[in-house]
């Protein structure tokens, strides 16, 4: 492969480096080499001061151990080893070998951690260190699901109870602010997320089209978003005051019922948002 691919290969492991030297801080030393030039192979690091390595420095004896083994043997993962730096602290380091799409070697990524590290400086890096989120603390938790179903029945109903809890949320527009906290929170992008949305919140899978529709819309700047939100006009003709109360889940009588299906379908003309026509609980169309 050319020297470029591989290049491109390397970059992505970068942010690996970033994601270990975040978590652990100055307790390890990560190091990124290029096989390309073995006399200035480290081409990204975290702390290199462990080993009083920077960019440009050249492989090590151990790093070319590796290589070898791996054109024998094909093993990828070496370790964990024990390693000494540069002030003579004992390190526990692991090392992998990365390769190309024709599982030629082109790099190594190095995981040296400082046995030496104080434990009181341990704790805090392990234990206390964490990012908060300034907007939304309480999204710091993280749910580990057993499956799709489980993740959305759980954040549904969390963010269901969230918004039916808020007062500041006028009652028409529950229904909607729950849609959009649902598509803020990325759970539309699951995979047949919303027949399982519509059975949670009981709510017809024409109605979360039109919220997400009209949330793109209002995304978009587009001239028709008020059309799809005709509840939040001063005024509004009868056709589209009747496709506001369907998207809010209420119907009135037969013939209002008739008229906001009529709405619906001509905003589904317009906006092909959907694939079929679709149609409410009375029948009409």
């Amino acid at each position: 492969m050319s020297n470029l691919e591989n290049e491109t290969i390397l970059n992505q492991y970068k942010i690996i480096v970033d994601m270990i030297g975040l978590f652990f801080k100055d307790s390890v030393e990560v190091v990124l080499h290029s096989l390309r030039d073995l006399d200035r192979s480290v081409v990204y690091i975290h702390n290199g001061k462990k080993t009083n390595r920077t960019l440009g420095s050249p492989v090590t004896d151990k790093a070319l151990r590796i290589i070898s083994e791996y054109k024998a043997t094909r093993k990828r993962l070496f370790g964990p080893y024990k390693t000494i730096s540069c002030d003579g602290h004992a390190m526990k380091s692991v090392t992998t070998v990365i390769v190309n799409h024709s599982n030629e070697a082109i790099g190594l990524l190095c995981v040296n951690l400082d046995l030496e590290t104080p434990v009181q400086e341990l704790f805090n890096i392990l234990c206390a260190d964490f990012e908060q989120s300034p907007e939304h603390s309480s999204n710091d938790n993280e749910y580990f699901a057993t499956d799709t179903s489980d993740l959305l029945n759980a954040l549904v109903n969390q963010i269901k109870n969230e918004v039916q809890n808020d007062n500041s949320v006028p009652h028409r527009q529950k229904t909607r602010a729950i849609v959009v906290e649902l598509q803020k929170q990325g759970l539309f992008n699951l995979r047949n997320a919303i027949p399982v949305i519509s059975e949670i919140l009981n709510l017809s899978k024409a109605s979360i089209y039109l919220h997400l529709r009209a949330i793109k819309n209002n995304e978009a700047g587009d001239e028709d978003k008020d059309w799809a939100y005709p509840q939040l006009r001063s005024s509004a003709t009868a056709p589209e005051q009747c496709l506001g109360q369907m998207v809010e889940g209420t119907q009135t009588s037969e013939s209002s019922c008739k008229r906001h299906c009529a709405a619906h379908m001509l905003h589904c003309a317009r906006s092909n948002a959907h694939a079929e026509p679709l149609t409410c609980g009375c029948g009409a169309a």
